[in-house]
């Protein structure tokens, strides 16, 4: 995977740290990461910004145990929270994603108990191996952040854990950067009414003594290209007019992943 070439070095350049903030790094940003994320992933839809305001699903916030179609699973549409603690132990409560309606609860062959969310404009969430399905009634309408069922293990599980999918349509899509991130049940969304994804982004290329690769960066998102990845970003033409970052040493290089991962969207 060759390193982009038309690189800016902000902190090399002699940008104090401290200037080196949240917004200046926006600033750097040339391109919609809603955009970028639609090509990279693969399976998301081109019109980002028709998308529902997401929410996380979990209180306190998951982590991703599994992700969406691995190398190792390439056939697994969603993504699971399988961490074993608060948050995601049998019984812990599961949040509604998105505003819109319980549109199924039932059993679902290796799903178990499934509960699915239809969302506006063709967009459905579905909620994997509850105890027994939703706690609320078929045609219920439900805000984000909306309690909907419990963890539980039934179906195709080998133990208590969320499995969570994203469809637009009949399209699985990733869920990982809509909902990783996103606002805790009961949170505000950012100021600016824009979910995290449709913030600005740069490309970060290290070749530095630990970190070597490229990276997407974003607000409260931070995502390591894979070779195939790369190629299909370009491709795609979604490099084109992006500022690209070089950290001159692992120092810089921790700097500026720390102001993007521990960033939210303003």
């Amino acid at each position: 995977m060759d390193h982009p070439e038309d690189v800016s070095t902000p902190l090399a350049a002699g940008m104090p740290k401290a200037m080196f903030t949240r917004r200046a790094a926006l600033g750097l940003a040339g391109l919609s990461v809603g955009a970028i994320v639609a090509l990279t992933v693969g399976n998301t839809p081109a019109q980002a910004d028709s998308e529902p305001t997401w929410g996380h699903p979990l209180n306190p916030r998951g982590t991703v145990s599994s992700g969406f179609r691995t190398a190792e699973r390439p056939t697994h549409d969603g993504i699971d929270f399988w961490n074993n603690i608060a948050g995601s132990r049998v019984n812990d409560p599961i949040y509604s994603v998105a505003d819109g309606y319980v549109s199924f609860s039932g059993s679902s062959g290796d799903y178990g108990n499934l509960v699915i969310v239809t969302h506006a404009d063709g967009w459905s969430s579905r909620y994997a191996h509850t105890p027994s399905g939703a706690i609320l009634a078929v045609g219920t309408s439900v805000s984000r952040g909306t309690q909907i069922a419990n963890i539980g293990s039934t179906g195709n599980a080998q133990g208590p854990h969320l499995h969570l999918e994203i469809l637009t349509g009949s399209t699985w899509v990733d869920p990982q950067p809509r909902v990783e991130n996103a606002p805790l049940p009961g949170e505000a969304t950012a100021e600016s009414n824009e979910s995290w994804y449709e913030e600005m982004a740069v490309i970060v290329s290290s070749s530095t003594d630990s970190y070597n690769g490229i990276w997407l960066a974003a607000p409260g998102y931070w995502h390591m290209f894979t070779g195939e990845e790369w190629t299909q970003f370009n491709a795609h033409g979604l490099r084109e007019g992006m500022t690209v970052v070089t950290p001159v040493n692992d120092r810089d290089f921790d700097v500026i992943r720390d102001i993007y991962t521990q960033a939210s969207a303003i």
